[in-house]
């Protein structure tokens, strides 16, 4: 059954490539530079012509970590309602749309991170409800209240420290690291491993660029937190069992 669910798993992973890359090409052309203006005044819609299927350059490394991050959560609560695993695979499929396009145009399009957020919460209430654990919505909120509170307090005080995408994409990031807790304590751990996380993963990487390049070329190609987000998160989720002794 293990192996069903994992093969499974890992063969959604596919066509939610599919869609992640097609969110990644159209929704930054959609939406607006720092001057307000259209980004792309030629953008079609988001699925006014669907595209095909592509296995190469970004494409190949949407599909190949999908297919990673999929078959791992499949793994990760193999003893769990196979319903539990569909939040998160949306939710990696939204992070990975977030990071990318944070890499490539600098921005966390408020059309991925609102419905991912919204979306996102309704989805755990349903499962939760469905599965008979519906106390874990709450602590999944007080994570993306602490996420949230964290990030707007450090663009409060300088927005280079958090911009406001990065303040927008806590919320669901908070959701996603503490759905899986089991007290509010629990929860408040989970806010704190996961935030700490992301600034040393986040330093590790700076640390690493100067190293190679020095200051201005670190600089140049600084990442943003949405990726930061997306990699602390998954780790997160794998590794909580640990965290509290699981």
């Amino acid at each position: 059954m293990t192996a069903i669910r994992i093969i499974v798993s890992a063969l959604l992973a596919l066509p939610a490539g599919w869609f992640t890359g097609l969110l990644v090409d159209r929704v930054p052309a959609m939406g607006r530079d720092a001057d307000n203006n259209l980004r792309d005044p030629h953008a079609v819609k988001l699925l006014a012509k669907p595209r095909s299927v592509q296995l190469h350059g970004k494409y190949l490394w949407i599909d190949a970590i999908l297919v990673g991050a999929f078959a791992a959560t499949a793994y990760r609560f193999v003893d769990e309602p196979p319903l539990v695993t569909l939040p998160y695979l949306v939710w990696w499929m939204a992070l990975l749309t977030l990071a990318t396009t944070d890499i490539t145009h600098r921005r966390l399009p408020d059309r991925i991170v609102l419905p991912t957020f919204v979306f996102g919460l309704a989805l755990i209430v349903v499962v939760s409800v469905l599965t008979q654990r519906a106390v874990t919505v709450r602590y999944a909120l007080i994570t993306a209240g602490v996420y949230f509170g964290l990030f707007f307090v450090l663009n409060l005080i300088h927005p280079a420290l958090a911009g406001f995408g990065d303040v927008k994409a806590a919320g669901p990031a908070g959701l996603i690291v503490g759905w899986s807790a089991s007290s509010a304590g629990e929860a408040l751990q989970f806010a704190a491993w996961g935030i700490f996380l992301l600034f040393v993963l986040a330093a590790v990487v700076g640390f690493a660029s100067i190293v190679r390049g020095g200051l201005r070329s670190a600089r140049r190609q600084q990442v943003g937190l949405g990726t930061y987000f997306g990699v602390s998160c998954f780790i997160m989720v794998m590794v909580s069992p640990v965290l509290v002794g699981g």
